[in-house]
């Protein structure tokens, strides 16, 4: 929805832990997130988002972007994936640690040293365009389930 539409503003609803999904959320594009059990801050979240009130929306450190600014940041995911570049090392890690295995224990299947192991995975971290190991052993897994 959020690639489509620079206009829409969008309220994640969890009835889990709002600290849990908060940064997921606002990378998807939303302008905030409330558990839906907490009817007095849905309301006071339904009148800051109509009220075009972000910054009512931000929550602890985590900053959500106005619509236009989310749509723009979603549209540019991807742009910097280089997948095509992972080297043939890089690629079995991934998959290793797909399987549910450690860096350690990946290192030690492929007779390298754990210290390999994490340079190989900080390198498909810029390849892959994410943050950190576990985004890009999930996004290494939807482009994996993609391809095959």
């Amino acid at each position: 929805m959020r690639r489509k539409s620079d206009k829409i503003k969008i309220l994640a609803m969890t009835a889990f832990s709002v600290t849990e999904f908060a940064s997921d959320a606002s990378d998807a594009g939303v302008q905030g997130i409330v558990n839906k059990a907490d009817t007095a801050v849905l309301r006071d979240m339904i009148i800051s988002l109509h009220r075009n009130n972000y910054l009512a929306m931000n929550y602890m450190s985590i900053k959500f972007k106005n619509p236009f600014e989310a749509n723009q940041q979603v549209l540019m995911e991807g742009k910097n994936i280089h997948v095509d570049k992972l080297t043939d090392r890089e690629i079995e890690i991934l998959n290793i640690c797909l399987k549910g295995y450690t860096l350690k224990e990946a290192a030690k299947l492929l007779h390298i040293s754990e210290s390999t192991a994490k340079t190989h995975m900080r390198n498909s971290i810029s390849k892959l365009g994410v943050r950190n190991k576990v985004q890009a052993i999930a996004k290494w897994g939807s482009i994996y389930a993609k391809k095959f």
